[in-house]
Formats: structure tokens, sequence, C-alpha cells
């Protein structure tokens, strides 16, 4: 499993402008492996079933589900662009310092998402004035490009297409008082999905022999279905390392009629070590399929 890296609070921050008290242990450390995770197990669950499908009744229930969620594939999105700003307050813990804005101001990100919501980010930074600061540059850069495309993967496993599996797969539906619970299996991946009676997601649960991942989404209800508001995740190695946590919150912009993310606030623990990331997406614009 592919594993996404990200910035560790404030070393990098502080060993790119010069600071040469900080060291480069643990600069960069895992921070939204359950969201890959997550977003992968997702896009694997609309293959074809390999064995008989459930009961007719259970397909009309689960396409109900789906109906429930909004999807920007239904409503044309081909891919999007914008504009990446980084709030280095959040990271560093305190304002930057004059010299600190001024180098922060010259670091530059922007996204490509394309329609299956893989991420490419592109970036540029100031000329390094020696060598410890070409390093810092490129950690940080390499750090934020690896956590965009993990979080791109997670947002769009619920925002591009319903995050449920096709009616036609197989599956099985258990009815409770209050809930659904739907459960599959892909590969070695053992997954279970708790829904309320709308048909909001609350608990994706997968289970590997090398991991076990839950992540709890929260939705906002608009007329034109469920739309993911943000998440709580974990991540268990079965090797007894590397335990990653994760809380994410959302907000949107309407462009040219699609709903597209605004803001993202990331706050995650990896083995007892905390990162709170808030950047905004800005400019965006929106490539959509021709009427």
């Amino acid at each position: 499993m592919r594993k996404i890296l990200a910035v560790s609070a404030g070393a990098l921050i502080l060993s790119a402008v010069g600071a040469s008290s900080q060291t480069f242990e643990q600069q960069v450390f895992l921070i939204s492996r359950t969201a890959a995770v997550a977003a992968q197990q997702t896009r694997q669950k609309f293959a074809p079933p390999a064995t008989p499908g459930p009961s007719a009744k259970d397909q009309e229930t689960l396409r109900a589900a789906r109906e429930a969620y909004y999807s920007l594939k239904a409503n044309g999105f081909q891919g999007m662009k914008a504009d990446v700003e980084l709030d280095w307050s959040s990271i560093l813990g305190r304002a930057p310092s004059d010299d600190e804005r001024q180098i922060f101001d010259d670091i530059k990100f922007q996204v490509s998402v394309d329609a299956k919501g893989s991420a490419s980010v592109t970036f540029s930074t100031p000329p390094p004035i020696n060598e410890q600061q070409r390093v810092g540059f490129g950690q940080i850069t390499s750090g934020m490009s690896q956590m965009l495309a993990g979080f791109f993967q997670t947002w769009s496993g619920f925002m591009i297409e319903p995050p449920l599996p096709s009616p036609s797969a197989a599956f099985q539906l258990q009815r409770e008082a209050k809930l659904y619970r739907l459960s599959y299996k892909e590969g070695d991946a053992e997954i279970s999905t708790t829904l309320m009676k709308n048909f909001a997601i609350t608990k994706l649960e997968t289970a590997t022999p090398d991991f076990q991942s839950t992540l709890k989404p929260v939705f906002s209800a608009t007329e034109d279905g469920f739309v993911l508001a943000g998440y709580d995740a974990d991540y268990v190695s079965t090797s007894g390392s590397g335990k990653t946590v994760l809380k994410v919150e959302l907000s949107y912009q309407d462009v040219d009629g699609v709903r597209l993310v605004k803001g993202l606030v990331l706050d995650s623990v990896y083995e007892g070590q905390p990162t709170h990331v808030k950047i905004e997406f800005k400019n965006c614009t929106v490539q959509k399929r021709a009427p």
C-alpha cells in the first residue's frame, strides 16, 4: 500500500528558513495512510462481482442509498485546478517572523485533480541560500505534494461518485432497527460499512492481513444529496507500529455549478506526534463534460 507522507509540524519550516537547532529526524511522517487505504478500497469495490449477487430487495436498497449522495460525476465533473494557500501559522503554532513570512510568501503550490480524483501538485520556491535550506524546501514540497494527493484520494472517493458499491456487486446487507450494515470482500480486504436509515454512512472499516483502519465520515445534507464535511480516521498496522489518527474538516465553494472543496483543516497524530495544517483552495477552475 502506497504510503502518504506529510510535513512534520514546525521542524521542516524552521529547517527551511535556516534554523540550525533542528534535525531532520522524523521531519516527514505518515499522516494520511488511512485515507489512501479507504480511497483505494472505494475504487476497488466497483469491480464486477465474481459470485452471484444479492437479492433484488437489497439491490434496490443499495441503489437508493447511492442516490442519496451528491455526485460530481453526475454534474459533469472532468477535473479541477486550484492555487493552494497554506496557513503557515497553523503549522508553526505561532505567527511567522517577518523573515520567515518573506520566504513562505514565495513558496507556491497548485493542485490539479482529474476526473477520477487523482491529484498532481506543482510548486515553486525561492532560490535556496544554502544546502540546508535546499533540503528543507525539498522536504516541504514533497510532503505537501503527497499529503494533498492522499487527501484527494479520500475526498474523491466520497464526492466524485457515491461511496458505495454498485448494486450489481457481491455484498451482504444486514437490516437492523436503526441502521444498515453492508459488508463485502475485495481481495484480502474485508470491508464493513455502517449506514443510518437515511443512508448516511457513519463508519467504514477495513481489515487486511497488514492493517486495520476505521473511517468515520461526517456529511452535510444538501438538496443535491450528502456532501462530505469531514472525517475522523485511524490506521493501525498489524506489525504493532505506525498508528496514525486523523481529523479532517472541510468547507466548500460553488464553481460553475459544482461543489468543490474550499478549505481543509487537518489534524493528525502519528506515534504521538501531532500536526495541524490549514489549507485554502483559491482561484478554482473546473473542467466539465460538454452538455
